[in-house]
């Protein structure tokens, strides 16, 4: 997990994010991971939209967004990189 989340943080700095951004991202990607229970290259899709169903209630619709961002960012540029 550790590795997965060290690579997240490089492909958002390489894209320019802002350290804000890499620190929201990985603060709701290591949530993701840790409810998951699963090794990273066992994730699937089903995965995240659970977590975005079940495991982030009591979010803001915008903080939901943000997490399915997030999502979305880590899918493409990590674990189909």
């Amino acid at each position: 997990m550790n590795e997965a989340l060290k690579q997240l943080e490089t492909e958002l700095k390489l894209k320019g994010f802002s350290q804000n951004t890499v620190d929201t991202y990985r603060f709701f990607i290591e949530k993701f991971l840790e409810k998951t229970g699963k090794p990273v290259n066992q994730i699937n899709e089903n995965d995240a939209k659970n977590f975005l169903a079940n495991g982030m209630s009591g979010y803001s619709s915008k903080t939901n967004a943000l997490i399915s961002c997030a999502l979305n960012f880590f899918a493409k540029n990590v674990l189909h990189a």
